[in-house]
């Protein structure tokens, strides 16, 4: 019942795909390819893991590992600029099952000590480990026991070095498949139950554990040590099974689909056919009648002698089952018609047995050339959908950054807009305020008598244009004063608090601030404005004009327009 093992993992992976077609099947794929083009970070990561996954167990095709080879390239490259090891590590382990699936197994061989060293490099030894069984796998497969021995033996000693528990029991369970391919079971029951003393306690390795639970059960089938058999599964029952789940987080109807047919083949091979239907029951019903069960309950049948409906339950089989598993269907109908009698009807079975290899055989070579054909059309018509994409998503990402470009702009012209206006109306006000007033009067010392009477005189004369005056020093004012320099300096900078050159200025950025809203100046140039003002040169002005109110004159005069 072991291929029916296989085909209930294969139930459960694709259960989100039954009953769809396979143009449905490849819509996944070409679905994912474009979801590519869109994922990023982690989630462009577990995308190019699904679509990987989708095209391993197609790895028989030459044109599906070259698919998968390019796709690898690619994962790799952006597991590489996310700084994910792990998922590297994980590539080149399926890098080295896609070539073991595909019957590459030189392949194997040959990429494996580049493969194993990266991944040691990266300390990632369950996953070193895992791959190292793989490369035992493909000298198994090549029918070199001696050179699979080796590396499982070299397994062993590298994880013992490491004394690393895991390690050694995957390189017993790698040697348990070298001993079953020999039929030698007892040797296979040794090297399986060292694997699962030093699995037991690992979660880490919880499915080569469940794996290690499966072999024994059946390496105990096939010696026909029944009782053992049913001991081994219920303990896989009743601790492990209960621990896979809980480390998955999730019920494992796959774990449980095994558990059945191991109990239904248990008490089937033993004659305990009412105990077999059971598990049998559980086994159709985990798996929704999928995959009825027609094979094992003929065989119980014809355990019972109920011949006729044996064979009708074979004929079903036959009938139902794909052609890769029909052989074992009509063998099992062969021998029904011979225990009934009916050897011509038997040798007709045999014949239509050698006419489906034919026929699967040329189906096969036919199922390439179709997906050949159709990889094209669909690579082609994905190419150009994808293309036109790109063209319609560039266009609309231009017109939306220039859209947004434009928001942007709209925004900061009305912000800026308003924020001139504002200053433009303060300092109107602060331009009226004549004379000034000190802007921190706390600051300045008291002025006396003599200090306030040489203030008058100051703001008689300047008020009276003197500013406007661009070589208007405060020599040249203390003469116009018959007064000393410093006490008029003393006296500005008691009563007004800053020094001469700033009250100056003060006057003249009024002057210009007065001429720059006059409607009848739009024509008059800045450096005129700046001359008319006081100032004797144009960047003087600027600077002043621009610390003072906190505009260029430029500025003011465009926002000076604006009504109050």
């Amino acid at each position: 019942m072991k291929y029916k093992e296989l085909l209930l993992l294969l139930f459960i992976l694709l259960l989100p795909f039954r009953g769809t077609s396979q143009d449905t099947y490849r819509h996944e794929k070409d679905s994912l390819r474009k979801a590519l083009s869109l994922a990023e970070g982690r989630e462009k990561l577990k995308t190019y893991d699904l679509l990987t996954g989708l095209y391993l167990p197609e790895a028989y095709s030459a044109q599906a590992r070259d698919t998968l080879l390019a796709l690898f390239r690619e994962y790799d490259a952006e597991a590489q600029k996310q700084e994910n090891t792990i998922e590297r590590v994980r590539i080149r382990g399926n890098t080295l099952v896609m070539f073991g699936n595909g019957g590459q197994f030189d392949e194997v061989i040959r990429r494996a000590p580049d493969i194993l060293d990266f991944i040691a490099q990266q300390d990632a030894w369950k996953y070193y480990y895992m791959s190292c069984s793989i490369v035992v796998n493909a000298y198994r497969r090549k029918n070199d026991n001696e050179a699979a021995m080796h590396e499982a033996r070299k397994m062993y000693e590298h994880a013992k070095a490491r004394n690393d528990a895991g390690g050694m029991g995957i390189a017993f369970y790698a040697m348990s498949k070298i001993h079953i391919s020999q039929r030698r079971f007892e040797e296979r029951e040794k090297a399986l139950k060292e694997c699962i003393a030093l699995l037991k306690d690992s979660l880490t390795y919880i499915n080569a554990l469940t794996d290690a639970y499966q072999d024994l059960a059946h390496n105990y089938l096939s010696m026909k040590r029944y009782d053992d058999a049913l001991l081994t599964v219920r303990e896989l029952e009743e601790k492990i099974i209960p621990r896979y789940e809980e480390a998955f987080g999730e019920h494992m109807p796959v774990a449980w689909g095994m558990v059945y047919t191991i109990y239904a083949d248990a008490f089937r091979l033993s004659g305990r056919y009412d105990e077999a239907e059971k598990y049998l029951n559980k086994y159709d019903s985990i798996t929704n009648f999928a995959f009825p069960s027609y094979e094992e309950r003929a065989d119980i049948l014809m355990g019972r002698k109920r011949y006729a409906e044996a064979l009708e339950m074979a004929e079903k089989a036959v009938q139902t089952y794909s052609p890769a598993m029909k052989h074992q269907a009509i063998a099992l109908k062969m021998e029904i018609l011979v225990r009934m009698g009916q050897a011509d009807s038997a040798m007709q079975a045999f014949n239509k047995a050698v006419a489906a290899i034919d026929s699967l055989h040329s189906m096969e070579i036919n199922t390439r050339l179709d997906e050949i054909r159709t990889r094209y059309e669909v690579d082609k018509h994905i190419a150009e959908k994808q293309r036109n994409r790109n063209y319609f998503l560039l266009a609309l990402g231009g017109c939306l950054l220039l859209l947004i470009a434009l928001g942007i702009w709209i925004y900061h012209d009305r912000m800026l807009t308003a924020k001139n206006r504002e200053l433009v109306r303060k300092n109107r006000q602060w331009a009226n305020l004549l004379p000034a007033v000190p802007a921190d009067t706390e600051k300045n010392v008291a002025p006396d008598a003599m200090d306030r009477a040489i203030m008058n005189e100051i703001e008689k004369l300047i008020a009276g244009d003197l500013y406007k005056d661009s070589n208007l020093s405060l020599d040249m004012l203390a003469k116009k004063m018959n007064q000393n320099p410093t006490y008029i300096s003393k006296a500005i900078s008691h009563c007004m608090g800053k020094n001469f050159k700033t009250y100056i200025n003060e006057y003249r950025v009024k002057e210009a601030i007065r001429l720059l809203s006059e409607k009848d100046v739009s024509n008059r140039s800045i450096d005129d404005i700046a001359f008319a003002s006081g100032f004797n040169d144009r960047k003087t002005f600027h600077r002043v004009f621009k610390k003072t109110t906190g505009l260029t004159p430029s500025e003011f005069r465009k926002n000076a327009s604006f009504k109050e």
